[in-house]
């Protein structure tokens, strides 16, 4: 993390009957907090790409890689998988908890 600011990091890989995909999750760093500008803003992620609504959160579709920022502090990276079955696993995500993180 010293490369990316600091911060905290935590990455998982699912494989099963469904496609594979990664998940990511930043939380407290610059890298975090200059993407916020851009997650932070549904016009400027709407320009970029299509938005996906996970629980009440706003993910950017960039070609099935799907980008959110939570609580604008985390950064969740969902990728290289089928986005109904990425979005079926960030469903299952409670953002609201997450926020609470480190607090």
């Amino acid at each position: 993390m010293g490369v990316l600011g600091g911060g905290n990091i935590a990455r998982g890989e699912y494989a099963g009957p469904a496609p594979s995909f990664t998940i990511t999750l930043m939380a407290d760093n610059p890298m975090v907090t200059s993407m916020g500008a851009m997650l932070g803003n549904t016009r400027l992620m709407s320009a970029m790409g299509s938005i996906i609504r996970v629980n009440r959160e706003s993910f950017l579709d960039q070609d099935g890689a799907l980008s959110g920022l939570i609580g604008n502090r985390i950064l969740v990276e969902a990728e290289d998988g089928d986005v109904d079955t990425t979005v079926e696993h960030l469903e299952r995500m409670d953002f609201r908890e997450l926020m609470m993180f480190g607090m």
